[in-house]
């Protein structure tokens, strides 16, 4: 019965990827639809809503796009059941951004307990990871290092340039 423009854009935006899993679904004509038109399986919809007495949260895929549901019951002032609203939001991009922190902590890890030293430095050259065992033989090196390298420490190893560690830094770079 009910639509904001809001939903509005991002069904429209989304309905291509919707329409892979529920080929009926159009935003054009969705006043006045069924909600049973828009799903692989009506009948658990349909019992999801007619026991709802309150809020719910709930994650549907639809073509690739993870959105996340916020179902309410509205009740009128003799509690009467009258309406569901659904409060939509395109979650796919937070589930991936959380899915990639995960896969690079377990890297960050795996690299952390490795036995073998490593750096890694950014398309800039700048220093975004040491491993322990790299810090370990670099702070027992350091005064040796030092006497090369006067400007070298340990301490702020992260967010330094790969060149400070180099006496010619533009033969690592044609490297």
């Amino acid at each position: 019965t009910y639509v904001n423009e809001t939903l509005i854009e991002l069904l429209k935006e989304k309905e291509s990827d919707i329409q892979k899993d529920v080929p009926a679904f159009t935003v054009k004509n969705i006043i006045g639809r069924c909600v049973d038109d828009f799903h692989k399986k009506p009948s658990h919809q349909r019992e999801l809503i007619a026991g709802l007495k309150k809020s719910i949260e709930t994650n549907l895929n639809l073509g690739g796009v993870t959105f996340n549901l916020k179902v309410t019951p509205v009740f009128d002032t003799h509690k009467n059941r009258i309406a569901t609203s659904v409060e939509w939001a395109d979650i796919s991009a937070q589930l991936a951004a959380e899915l990639m922190a995960i896969d690079n902590g377990r890297i960050k890890t795996a690299l952390d307990g490795a036995s073998t030293k490593m750096m890694i430095a950014d398309n800039y050259l700048k220093n975004v990871y040491v491993n322990k065992t790299l810090v370990k033989l670099l702070t027992e090196k350091e005064a040796e290092i030092q006497q090369d390298l006067k400007a070298f420490t340990v301490d702020n190893l992260i967010g330094r340039c790969v060149d400070d560690f180099h006496k010619k830094p533009e033969h690592q770079r044609k490297l």
